[in-house]
């Protein structure tokens, strides 16, 4: 057994025992293979001897629906400052609608009230944003569901159907042994700076039909203001009677709270 696949299964058996000491607290008493057995099924293999082997059968491939969980993170909150882009992530509505409220709230208080500020929301497209803070035609922070990199890719087999199987990724030469990524971004500068010319023509034509291109493409305020004119229109949402004020001094709580943990971290 390599060290890689005794550490899963001490990770696996740690799991397994956290389960019987939480089912313990509350009266139920549960076997240690029972456990065990738990855990693999938890992890979507047959058995515990499966989920060692890595046999463990994919999800079979569906799309994702607004509104519904895409996997341990719900929503992504994403924030563009000139410089730099940051990004939370939280697994519920109630968190991620916090979490979007108290960046919208910071970039105004520097930016100061303008008449171009604008928040869209919208229900039709899950792929884009459902909550935006605009100024001017500019997406400051965006609530959005994350995309998932889990090593899968969508498969055709052999009755036709589609499924979500390992894809194969290329070695990545030179990277996988570096021990920080200082040294990895020095390696891929090094790699594209060696790229040559005759290659830059073929990988731009290829690139122009890339999901990449048909985003930069987008007129995103016309996208997502006439996106929310359709949620309106097809959905008809009530009017919230949302009181600023109270709204303003929750969101200060939240900042305090955040701040408090910092401190103590």
């Amino acid at each position: 057994m390599s060290a890689n696949d005794d550490a899963r299964e001490q990770r696996f058996k740690a799991q397994a025992e956290r389960l019987r000491e939480f089912l313990a607290s509350a009266g139920v008493d549960l076997k240690h293979t029972t456990s065990l057995q738990a855990i693999a099924c938890m992890h979507g293999a047959k058995d515990w001897r499966a989920l060692l082997a890595g046999d463990v059968a994919p999800e079979p491939f569906r799309e994702h629906q607004p509104g519904q969980p895409s996997g341990a993170h719900q929503f992504a909150i994403v924030s563009q400052y000139p410089t730099v882009t940051t990004v939370a992530l939280a697994p519920t509505r109630e968190l991620a609608l916090h979490a979007f409220l108290q960046e919208a709230r910071m970039i105004l208080d520097v930016y100061g009230p303008a008449d171009s500020v604008r928040f869209v929301g919208q229900d039709i497209d899950s792929g884009l944003p459902a909550l935006v803070l605009m100024i001017g035609d500019m997406p400051w922070v965006t609530l959005q569901h994350p995309s998932i990199v889990d090593g899968l890719g969508v498969a055709k087999g052999r009755d036709g159907s589609h499924q979500l199987q390992q894809a194969k990724l290329p070695r990545l030469h030179g990277l996988e042994k570096a021990e920080s990524f200082f040294s990895i971004a020095v390696a891929i500068g090094e790699a594209f700076a060696t790229r040559k010319e005759c290659d830059l023509q073929p990988r731009a034509t290829a690139a122009s039909h890339s999901m990449a291109a048909h985003m930069m493409a987008i007129p995103f305020d016309e996208v997502v203001v006439s996106l929310a004119v359709e949620t309106h229109e097809s959905l008809g949402p009530p009017r919230v009677g949302a009181d600023p004020a109270e709204l303003l001094r929750a969101i200060d709580k939240i900042k305090l709270m955040h701040t408090s943990l910092a401190v103590l971290r």
